[in-house]
């Protein structure tokens, strides 16, 4: 075929190198510890959630349990909630009609 212009190339390599981290992580093991989860860039306690993070959406279900009792999030269910002046800082407006999630 003809070859990849430059831009064609580079977002190529990028999809190629994303799925191949999707694929090692999709591999790997939860944490058998609470300390693992506390930097684990895939999965999460509900404990170790710091207070500017909810679960999101509210239908979002639990992978598993710890130890036979505390959930286990997906780090892409976890949500950062951010004040009025957050958005404001990054460009975005809050609905007069929004209510804070909590």
């Amino acid at each position: 075929g003809r070859p990849l212009s430059e831009d064609a190339a580079l977002a190529e390599a990028e999809r190629l190198d994303e799925e191949r981290l999707a694929q090692r992580s999709a591999q790997e093991p939860l944490p058998s510890s609470r300390a693992g989860f506390k930097r684990h860039s895939g999965y999460v306690l509900e404990s170790l959630l710091r207070q500017s993070e909810v679960v999101h959406p509210p239908t979002a279900k639990p992978i598993g349990l710890f130890q036979g009792k505390e959930p286990i999030w997906r780090r892409a269910d976890i949500a950062e909630l951010r004040t009025a002046a957050q958005w404001r800082r990054r460009g975005r407006k809050v609905c007069e009609d929004e209510r804070p999630t909590k």
